[in-house]
């Protein structure tokens, strides 16, 4: 039996790793810089701010990756309980919600902008800075969020079963992904 030279079977599950690895990244590197004011401004990083989102960027490869944030904290210390993130990644839109630990897997999260339809998406993973909620937003989607004042979401502690639902303002959202994609296409 023939079979492929080593370096070629790995080179699909390589690219999904990197992928894979790249949107932890996302999903934690507002944890790991703290607010935009602390982010450092270097030939090869970006942020703006729009409103209640800021947008970002950092070179890794010589390849440069942007995406936009919103991270809603609690307390003097700013514990982080909630992360919004979106990327375009090679065309591709998605979005990512950082949830705190201890929730409920199995219930999903709950999103809705403004009095919009309801939708449950499925957590990815879990890691040390929380749980990952990973979407493909559709065009009329990423519409309905630049149109709207708040995006709810919902999650269940699995402590308690007690359900818990926080706004992330879409103020500035419109811009910030404007900017995102223009970015985007270089």
């Amino acid at each position: 039996m023939t079979s492929l030279p080593q370096s070629r079977r790995r080179r699909p599950l390589t690219a999904l790793v990197r992928r894979a690895v790249w949107l932890g990244a996302l999903a934690v590197v507002g944890v790991l810089t703290g607010s935009a004011s602390s982010w450092a401004q270097t030939p090869d990083a970006l942020t703006e701010v729009y409103r209640d989102w800021t947008v970002r960027c950092a070179k890794q490869n010589d390849t440069r990756r942007c995406w936009m944030v919103q991270a809603l904290s609690r307390g003097e210390a700013g514990e982080r309980i909630l992360q919004m993130e979106i990327a375009l990644l090679d065309d591709d839109v998605t979005m990512v919600l950082l949830t705190p630990l201890g929730v409920l897997l199995s219930e999903g999260t709950a999103v809705k902008v403004d009095e919009n339809a309801e939708r449950t998406l499925s957590y990815r993973m879990c890691v040390p800075a929380g749980c990952i909620v990973e979407t493909k937003p559709s065009t009329a989607e990423i519409a309905e969020l630049q149109r709207g004042g708040k995006m709810s979401v919902r999650f269940v502690l699995a402590q308690n079963n007690a359900k818990l639902q926080l706004d992330i303002s879409l103020a500035g959202f419109s811009a910030a992904y404007t900017r995102l994609t223009a970015l985007a296409k270089g």
